[in-house]
């Protein structure tokens, strides 16, 4: 769902509160009327999905998404904003106060309704220290029980995925549901064979820097064994952060992201059995494209 200035076709413009929409920063996306209490549900464009996920709960997707009130609206305002996307797609509904997998659509999104990743989020990629390890009789042996990481220096997160089908799993951090542990849940319940790269995005102060350093390092040492992992270096626009759905910070989001770099279909909270047969559903499905 791409909504920032990068080449993507905008929705129609039909929102009736143009202050809020001024405070996500979007300017071609619809925000509903709070006053609209329809809960119509629209057809669903690819119907193989209720024979590949028999289970899946058609009663329980609407037409727009619950986003909290963001930027400086937020100190005034605790009220949800109804966010349509423009396309005839359907959602998983978010019931407050929930922390199970929300907001994640049917099918993969068309690329024209479709956010990208933006070029100018740069983050640390860091791999295991090459001291951790000794060859030994012909083996590798690691050489200490919490191995050491190296950061390999800024790139352009778009850069670290273009060109392959990937899985970014996003976290911030926050325990119970947001910290290492919570989002390698996901990366647990995906098969070994698809592409993640799992992503810390932990805004901090200058005056923080050392510390904020050591505690990505002790998070990066136990992932990077398993998988690829990446730490955001700034902070995310209100208009970004909708886009990597990471408005609700307590809880991990999930993008599967085209060989373009375009967020194809996402999730946001803890892994569910409809939200993980629906990711590799739409993983299959993004394959053949």
């Amino acid at each position: 769902m791409k909504f920032i200035a990068t080449g993507i076709l905008p929705c129609t413009r039909k929102y009736s509160n143009i202050a809020l929409a001024q405070t996500l920063g979007h300017e071609h996306c619809n925000i509903a009327s709070n006053d609209d209490k329809s809960d119509t549900y629209l057809p669903v464009s690819d119907q193989e999905v209720f024979k590949r996920v028999p289970d899946l709960n058609s009663k329980t997707f609407k037409d727009h998404m619950l986003i909290p009130q963001l930027g400086w609206r937020a100190l005034f305002s605790n009220e949800m904003i109804k966010y349509k996307t423009g396309s005839a797609l359907l959602y998983k509904e978010y019931v407050q106060g929930s922390t199970a997998a929300h907001h994640y659509p049917m099918s993969i999104i068309p690329r024209k309704f479709s956010a990208r990743i933006p070029g100018d989020i740069y983050v640390s990629a860091y791999a295991l220290d090459n001291f951790n390890y000794h060859l030994v009789d012909g083996k590798l042996v690691r050489m200490s029980i919490a191995p050491s990481v190296n950061a390999q220096g800024q790139v352009p997160l778009l850069h670290s995925i273009y060109g392959d089908i990937t899985i970014v799993i996003i976290f911030s951090g926050q325990p119970p549901h947001s910290d290492s542990a919570a989002a390698m849940s996901w990366k647990r319940a995906i098969e070994d064979d698809h592409n993640v790269l799992m992503t810390l995005y932990n805004p901090h102060s200058i005056g923080l820097k050392w510390i904020h350093n050591r505690y990505v390092n002790a998070v990066a040492a136990g992932i990077v064994e398993s998988t690829k992992f990446v730490s955001v270096n700034s902070r995310l626009t209100v208009d970004t952060t909708i886009d990597l759905h990471q408005y609700r910070k307590e809880l991990p989001s999930v993008l599967v992201v085209d060989k373009a770099g375009y967020i194809r279909w996402h999730a946001i909270g803890t892994v569910t059995k409809e939200s993980l047969a629906l990711l590799k559903y739409c993983l299959e499905k993004l394959s053949y494209e």
